[in-house]
């Protein structure tokens, strides 16, 4: 015997109850979710903000990095050009110079006559050569040693004011203040106006110079105009040092074997030559000497030229070129220029370029060693760009391609933003009329039902009491012996002796109430329509796992159609393929029964959704019957096949009669298929895996009114319905093909329909996979009284039940109507019942009945002062802990959710089913109350102090608040 501590703690081990979860909790959670949409179109905005100027920032960097890359191709073809050029200019004078020398020396050619030597028309000659040579001015100076002096100096001046072709000078040409003679430069002072001074005849020096020597410029390019005659160029140390190695690398040359091949030319460093004007820059002083062409071993003077370094920039830039320094530099010397528009400007003494560009440098020596004695000063210029250079290059791109590409997010970002707020009204407005749609199945399912359970309630006493009278007593099959006595001893004492009833007559009646019930179960069907749709919408159609002999099921469902196919005069018929119970193909009748199968074919099952599947099944049964007229034919074809494809030829996997074969066995699908497993989680927590073994063809045949081609397209959409009024008599919700294909695709399977046209009949065709799960692997029921009930295998031998005592009862019902026909089904039935109206007497009820607490607490959902989820979860914060089931009309999976949160075991749909609350019982262990739970205990727990059903009464008040 099972005591009522055992009972209940069996029931509170199977609670799904959690404290303090309500709508609210779903209102908060919803809250939550529409604040993180917030945040992530807040933060993907923001992120798109950032992204836009990072491309910005990106883009305009990458144009002003472009715009500097041409900058810098542009600087480095100016400078190729630029300093290629002015060592061009260089090499010019320095030919110039020379071309002049060997003139002379082929004029002059006897050393002998050298110093007393003249060329005539030198000028004009002189000024061809630096037309071509670009050569500054071109100057003759014959060494003349001391002991010559005073002899030259009269030839000269002879010559110069007397001799010169085509005509002299006049006398003051070449006369200093302190009169004729050759002389060197000071300073001017009022002793020496003219910065002039005698040379010492012995050619003495003041640098250590062994050639004592004199070098007067006789003849000059620029004529009687040139304030140099007679200047003495070996009068100070930078030009002495050259003299001094133009003597010394000639006579090295003199020894040469082949001395043409020598050049003795030298160059000084950097000079300020008081000839040429301020702010041209540095000056340098060249010599090339002369070889008379009869004695080229002998040194008899040299052609002196001028260089003005800023003339090797000119013409070298093109006159859109700015922002250069161009930096001269010696071993001893440096000085810059500055290059804007195309000419070149003196910027100063010094390396006055910008170190920043240092890498940008491009350098050429513009005179180098070999062209000059080894002596000479080598000059090299280096070009560099300014800011000012790489500024001109940049232009408004970068910035407009930054604000463009900034302007681009920002556009897409309001655009996105605009969209996302349509969107969003268009969600919310899809929402609330969902929200509207849900209300209203909600309303629609709680008012339907309410009435119907009443109805439905009323027709099964009255059908009960009709059997009394007629003496066909139907208790349920689960009671126990005292159940049924106490059951029969109440029916009988509410039973008027006077009544008589015929079995004509209950028979009518009986059959009139049974099909008054099968409208309000049409009406129910669909309600459960609408729920299933709604779930289909939002995807949370779950799957609850079993292990479901699918052949039986098939008989089963069947079976439940035979009456309503009786009324309609149409043959309904089960056939399963000859294979299956290993019968020849040629076997005129096919079987109809799961238990004429092979056991290695009742070995194969679906794992899947009991309910849903027979769900499937009967939509379309019931389909079938609606389609097809009176003394038509409906039957149902069931056998097993290897391949998914719904169009397959049936001849290669069906087999119901003479004349038709079958390709293959079972036995070879078994072997294909045996090389995988397939891992389920079942409902009851437990984890198997099964083999597949192909799929069961099940096909519903009728010979009703056929489909068309656009029918056959539209018939699995949903809300479709075919002459609802003419064909249905109106019922249906048009959801029922719909659903049933969602279940078949839940379940990894396929659902389809054929037709031949109006009037021929429909075939709809189902295939679901099949696993192989051996006997040995089925669940074997466990009697012990401490295990839990295994899972219940839909349509096999049920477990004697065990014996059951009357239970103690409270039903919750703000209904009265609905309130006592439930009370009354169940003392009908041997239980004792307490009611209440609404949640808060039944929980002062439970608190009142401690130690006798009831068996099972049955809770309608909506009612006034307090709710049944409300008064089940307070229930349960006293520690009740009985077996707590909602009956409500009130099925959306939310409503259901909440409920179970608030403690609830299980709920029940209305219209209420005593079946379904008695599978419960089985399901959960729920037993009936120890008979030694005396009255006495019960009377007392009703006699509470009235000062606890006030403070009962208040907290409930509070918490419903």
């Amino acid at each position: 015997m099972t005591t009522s501590s055992t009972r209940n703690g069996s029931v509170a081990s199977h609670s799904h109850y959690s404290q303090g979860t309500e709508h609210r909790g779903l209102d908060a959670a919803q809250k939550k979710g529409e604040k993180n949409v917030c945040i992530s179109r807040s933060v993907f905005i923001l992120g798109l903000l950032v992204l836009g100027a990072g491309i910005s920032v990106a883009a305009y960097f990458i144009l002003r990095q472009a715009e500097q890359s041409q900058a810098q191709v542009r600087l480095e073809a100016i400078s190729d050009r630029a300093l290629t050029t002015s060592r061009e200019i260089v090499q010019r004078k320095r030919l110039g110079a020379i071309s002049m020398a060997d003139t002379v020396a082929w004029i002059q050619s006897n050393a002998t006559d050298w110093p007393f030597v003249t060329v005539d028309g030198y000028e004009p000659m002189a000024n061809n050569i630096i037309a071509t040579s670009k050569a500054r001015t071109l100057g003759l100076c014959p060494f003349v040693y001391p002991k010559q002096k005073l002899i030259f100096e009269d030839f000269a001046y002879d010559f110069l004011h007397v001799n010169r072709k085509p005509h002299p000078w006049d006398n003051t040409t070449a006369v200093s203040s302190f009169g004729k003679g050759i002389w060197k430069k000071t300073k001017k002072s009022p002793d020496v106006p003219d910065g002039r001074l005698p040379v010492p005849s012995d050619a003495n020096n003041t640098w250590g110079s062994p050639n004592r020597v004199f070098a007067p410029i006789l003849q000059h390019s620029t004529g009687d105009k040139a304030p140099v005659l007679l200047l003495n160029v070996n009068f100070e140390p930078t030009r002495g040092v050259m003299v001094d190695d133009l003597i010394q690398c000639s006579r090295e040359r003199a020894l040469m074997p082949d001395p043409s091949q020598v050049r003795c030319g030298v160059l000084t460093d950097m000079l300020n030559l008081a000839s040429q004007q301020e702010g041209s820059g540095p000056d340098a002083i060249m010599m090339e000497p002369i070889y008379p062409a009869q004695d080229p071993r002998t040194l008899v003077g040299f052609i002196v030229s001028s260089i003005v370094w800023r003339e090797a920039l000119e013409n070298v830039f093109s006159d859109d070129v700015s922002g250069i320094d161009c930096v001269l530099r010696t071993p001893k010397e440096v000085f810059t220029f500055g290059v804007q528009e195309g000419e070149a400007f003196v910027k100063g003494q010094g390396d006055l370029h910008d170190p920043l560009y240092n890498n940008y440098m491009a350098d050429i020596e513009i005179v180098t060693q070999g062209d000059f004695s080894n002596t000479s000063a080598v000059y090299t210029f280096e070009i560099y760009p300014t800011s000012d250079f790489f500024d001109s290059h940049y232009t408004n791109n970068a910035i407009i391609g930054l604000v463009g590409a900034l302007a681009i997010i920002l556009v897409i970002s309001g655009l996105f933003y605009m969209y996302d707020c349509f969107v969003r009204q268009e969600f919310d407005h899809n929402k609330e009329l969902l929200e509207a749609k849900r209300r209203f199945v909600r309303f629609v399912s709680h008012e339907v039902r309410t009435p119907l359970n009443t109805v439905c309630m009323g027709l099964t006493l009255l059908q009960e009491d009709i059997r009394g009278h007629s003496g066909r007593t139907l208790l349920s099959p689960h009671l126990t012996e005292t159940q049924r006595l106490i059951a029969k001893q109440q029916e009988e004492a509410n039973l008027p002796k006077s009544i008589e009833v015929k079995q004509e007559d209950a028979t009518e009646w009986i059959n009139l109430s049974e099909e008054v019930l099968g409208n309000t179960q049409a009406a129910v069907n669909v309600l459960n329509d609408l729920l299933n749709y709604d779930k289909i919408q939002r995807g949370k159609l779950s799957l609850e796992f079993t292990v479901i002999p699918i052949w039986v099921l098939v008989e089963k469902t069947v079976k439940e159609f035979k009456l309503m196919a009786a009324e309609k005069e149409i043959t309904l018929k089960l056939l399963f393929a000859n294979a299956l119970v290993g019968a020849p193909p040629e076997k005129e009748e096919a079987p109809t029964t799961a238990s004429c199968l092979r056991k290695d074919i009742l070995s194969q099952v679906v794992v899947g959704d009991v309910g849903r599947i027979s769900m499937l099944l009967r939509n379309l049964i019931s389909n079938a019957l609606k389609f097809t007229p009176q003394k038509g034919n409906l039957t149902v074809q069931v056998d097993a096949t290897d391949k998914l494809d719904i169009h397959q030829p049936r001849s290669t996997s069906m087999s119901f009669g003479r004349g038709q074969s079958r390709s293959g066995s079972m036995n070879n699908r078994k072997q294909s298929n045996a090389d995988s497993l397939k891992h389920f989680d079942l409902a009851d927590g437990d984890q198997i895996a099964l083999p597949p073994r192909g799929y069961i063809d099940i096909r519903v045949i009728d010979t009703g009114v056929g489909m068309t081609e656009a029918q056959l397209k539209t018939v699995f959409h949903d809300g479709v319905q075919f002459g609802a009024n003419k064909l249905q008599g109106g019922g249906g919700s048009g959801l029922g093909m719909f659903i049933a294909k969602s279940i078949v695709e839940q379940h990894e399977g396929a659902l389809d329909v054929t037709s031949e046209g109006l009037g021929h009949g429909t075939t709809f065709i189902a295939k679901l996979p099949l696993f192989y799960d051996p006997p040995s692997q089925q669940p074997q029921a466990d009697n012990s009284e401490d295990s839990i009930p295994p899972p219940i295998y839909v349509g096999a031998q049920q477990p004697a039940p065990q014996e059951f005592f009357p239970q103690r009862i409270l039903v919750v019902d703000d209904a009265a109507p609905n309130r006592k026909l439930l009370v009354r089904l169940l003392q009908k039935r041997g239980h004792t019942c307490d009611d209440a109206e609404d949640g808060q007497q039944a929980v002062k009820l439970v608190r009142n009945a401690r130690n006798c607490p009831y068996d099972t607490v049955l809770l309608d959902h909506e009612m006034p002062v307090m709710s049944g989820p409300s008064a089940c979860r307070a229930m349960r914060e006293m520690g009740c802990s009985s077996f707590v089931a909602g009956v409500t009309g009130n099925l959306l999976p939310e409503d259901v959710q909440h409920f179970k949160h608030c403690g609830a075991n299980a709920v029940l749909p209305k219209p209420f089913k005593m079946s379904s609350l008695e599978q419960l019982w089985i399901e959960y262990g729920v037993n009936g109350r120890d008979p030694d739970c005396n009255e006495d205990d019960k009377s007392a727990q009703l006699g509470n102090d009235s000062e606890a059903q006030v403070a009962v009464s208040f907290n409930m008040e509070h918490m419903e608040a």
